[in-house]
């Protein structure tokens, strides 16, 4: 017998079993080992095949974000000729429209109203220079009683009054091309060329 009062025998059988152990916990290690490098292995193709419709896809996205940017230019050029249309009627003026668009795109911050409200809010006001491009009437201001005020006295009744071309009220729809052409300078739009 061994000290302690176990036999040979038994040792022998309890480093053997403990053995049996290690070498069994190794070979189950060794075959996790395995599968996990299938695994891998498996990953890295399907991560190269990834890479691949990535790369082919990137300017694919950037042809898309194009063609959005395009789509949403045009979708604000219809809304605005739509807009003038509504305005403007068959009036409907390239020049005018391009002047109105360059002051709208100058209007910034959150409180920038949408461009229908804002052409139909400037083409209503006949102060402003687009009402006058477009024909509003002024308005006439009413007294409290809500009849128009009289007329103020003129110092030279019967004399025949000088016009001032900054004063001058042009309609359009009778306006001559030089009326026209004197219209698009005072609102800095280029000339045509046949005037």
């Amino acid at each position: 017998m061994g000290e302690g009062g176990m036999s040979q025998a038994a040792i022998d059988k309890i480093v053997n079993d403990r053995i049996a152990d290690i070498k069994q916990q190794r070979d189950d290690a060794r075959a996790q080992l395995a599968e996990r490098d299938a695994t891998i292995g498996a990953l890295k193709k399907e991560a190269g095949k990834l890479e691949k419709l990535v790369g082919a896809a990137t300017p694919l996205q950037a042809e898309v974000d194009t063609l959005k940017a395009e789509l949403a230019s045009q979708a604000q050029g219809f809304e605005q000729r739509l807009a003038f249309t509504g305005v403007l009627g068959a009036d409907y003026d390239a020049d005018v429209a391009e002047f109105v668009s360059m002051r709208y795109g100058r209007i910034e911050g959150d409180d920038r109203p949408a461009f229908a409200d804002y052409l139909a809010a400037q083409a209503s006001d006949a102060s402003t220079l687009v009402g006058r491009l477009v024909g509003a009437q002024p308005a006439e201001a009413e007294g409290a009683n809500g009849a128009a005020p009289p007329a103020a006295p003129t110092p030279n009744r019967g004399a025949a009054q000088p016009r001032t071309p900054a004063r001058q009220s042009t309609d359009v729809a009778t306006a001559s091309a030089t009326q026209w052409e004197q219209m698009r300078q005072a609102a800095g739009l280029k000339p045509r060329g046949n005037a």
